[in-house]
């Protein structure tokens, strides 16, 4: 059996601009665990983009030393949510220990909607992002 094509940019940008369709959300970015921009929701510029994937993958970063510093054995992660004097947030999401997303939110959202559609998201992007196995049981794939 032959492993399933991986996704291209394209599909994880259709998840990810179908996340930002949930109220409140202004912009989302999925990013690599070395801080680059994977794809990022329409109306979001590709500068823009890669900036907060880089303060994204830092915060991901502290949240993991945190986790470890009170004892967190599980190593996929969680999430941060920044919270702003406007109002606004900017949730920070682990996606398994391949990658992350940052969401920025606007003033007013309902918040555990936004963390509520994050998980979905993060659960549908995680298993694309998998690496794919090379061989299986009859040679290489």
């Amino acid at each position: 059996m032959t492993a399933p094509p991986r996704p291209t940019g394209g599909d994880l940008r259709y998840l990810l601009n179908d996340f930002a369709r949930t109220p409140g959300v202004r912009h989302v970015v999925l990013l690599s665990m070395d801080g680059l921009a994977m794809t990022w929701s329409d109306g979001l510029g590709r500068d823009t983009a890669e900036r907060l994937a880089a303060l994204t993958c830092s915060a991901l970063g502290t949240g993991r030393a945190l986790a470890k510093e009170i004892g967190e054995t599980d190593r996929r992660g969680g999430q941060m949510i920044c919270q702003f004097p406007s109002g606004g947030h900017y949730v920070v999401g682990a996606v398994g220990t391949t990658a992350g997303v940052g969401v920025a939110v606007e003033p007013g959202a309902n918040l555990p909607a936004v963390v509520g559609e994050l998980q979905r998201l993060i659960g549908g992007v995680g298993p694309r992002l998998a690496p794919q196995p090379l061989y299986h049981q009859g040679g290489p794939a």
